[in-house]
């Protein structure tokens, strides 16, 4: 079965990856370092943040998708 991880990692660069990880970092820092929030939401919230200002992009799938 596939993680979440391993989801990402075959849809975006790891160049994107690297730019959602950093943008969910900070995100977590903003927000006061909150223990009861999911670092999957941060995620989340920081590859929307990301593909809405261009500075992400989805890899062409190869299964057509």
């Amino acid at each position: 079965m596939e993680t979440f991880s391993d989801l990402q990692r075959s849809k975006y660069s790891q160049e994107d990856l690297d730019k959602i990880r950093t943008k969910a970092y900070y995100i977590w820092e903003q927000k006061g370092k909150p223990t009861t929030e999911s670092a999957l939401d941060h995620w989340l919230q920081a590859e929307r943040e990301l593909r809405r200002a261009g500075m992400i992009s989805k890899k062409e799938s190869k299964k057509g998708f």
